[in-house]
């Protein structure tokens, strides 16, 4: 049995974190998008707009495409803040 509230939660919980193509998975700690964020927000939005989440695997693949043979695990989408990346002191 599925909880109606608990459907609601997520679902408002997604629509609070979407940036615009894709869905920052926690907006305060990290961000980017991350290869198994992306496919699992896109699993999770494909149960009530379809079309969002087939946006959300295009702006990731879009992001980390770097050659025909390569897909990156993180994407640091330039529409995002970059301050979460560590620099060498």
């Amino acid at each position: 049995m599925t909880d109606p509230h608990l459907l609601d939660l997520a679902q408002a919980l997604l629509r609070k974190n979407d940036a615009g193509p894709f869905t920052k998975p926690g907006p305060s700690q990290y961000p980017h998008q991350w290869n198994w964020d992306s496919a699992l927000i896109a699993l999770g939005l494909s149960h009530f707009d379809l079309p969002r989440a087939l946006t959300e695997i295009r702006c990731h693949y879009q992001q980390i495409k770097t050659s025909k043979f390569s897909i990156t695990h993180l994407a640091q989408n330039k529409l995002q803040r970059n301050d979460m990346i560590p620099s060498n002191p």
